[in-house]
């Protein structure tokens, strides 16, 4: 909960409730390096996750090519379903 005193302006507590992020543009140049290459990293994890359940067949996948492609919309669903989602050949 935020309590804030009206007649000081900003109440103390409040302050500290404040965006503590940076902008990208306030980050130093290293910041941004790293937020860039995680960045890249996060899409390309993604892109390879749709490219391959794109070229696997669906009785190669451990659930429907649906679901999956929609779990990898992010890098978290892609580093599950390359841990998880494909079957293994044998």
């Amino acid at each position: 909960m935020i309590v804030s005193d009206s007649s000081a302006g900003r109440g103390a507590v409040e302050t500290r409730f404040m965006r503590s992020k940076k902008s990208f543009k306030e980050m130093s140049p290293a910041g941004r390096i790293r937020a860039s290459l995680l960045i890249a990293a996060s899409v390309a994890l993604v892109v390879a996750a749709e490219r391959d359940i794109g070229r696997r067949t669906a009785a190669e996948l451990r659930g429907s090519k649906p679901m999956w492609r929609l779990l990898c919309l992010n890098a978290l669903g892609a580093l599950s379903y390359f841990r998880w989602g494909r079957r293994r050949g044998g």
